[in-house]
């Protein structure tokens, strides 16, 4: 039995990968930004956003406050945009998607690694994707 925390796991594949690993016996704790979904999760989970370092931190803190450590640590959030060309693209949705699935990885990995040091082994992992919500590549202009 592992111990493994998923941030962005309170929806889509995040939210289906904690379920399963519990089904298998797995402690899991997640977290997401939403406090509605957060409630929602079945599994432990707490709210964070990603894009806030010390957020994670305390995530982590409490994986550890609960099952002793962390085995493994799966970087899952991630925020997508409309499908615009980028001249078109509002700066602030720019942001948030560099700010959740560029910042909220490092600040993930920077937590995680910090842990797997501290404690003498364990793996982080990173999800990359278009995400659960069926839009694809936009094609041409």
């Amino acid at each position: 039995m592992s111990t493994i925390v998923i941030p962005g796991g309170t929806r889509g594949l995040g939210l289906g990968l904690a379920r399963a690993l519990v089904e298998r016996g797995h402690q899991v704790m997640v977290c997401g930004n939403d406090p509605g979904r957060v409630r929602a999760a079945g599994v432990a989970a707490r709210v964070a956003d990603v894009a806030d370092r010390g957020r994670l931190q305390e995530l982590r803190d409490s994986a550890v406050g609960a099952y002793g450590r962390v085995d493994v640590w799966i970087n899952n959030a991630g925020v997508s945009h409309v499908r615009e060309p980028a001249w078109r693209l509002p700066a602030d949705e720019a942001r948030q998607v560099v700010d959740v699935n560029l910042v909220g990885v490092l600040n993930g990995c920077a937590v995680a690694i910090g842990g797997v040091a501290a404690q003498g082994g364990g793996h982080v992992g990173n999800m990359e994707g278009l995400g659960t919500d069926r839009r694809g590549w936009r094609t041409g202009w």
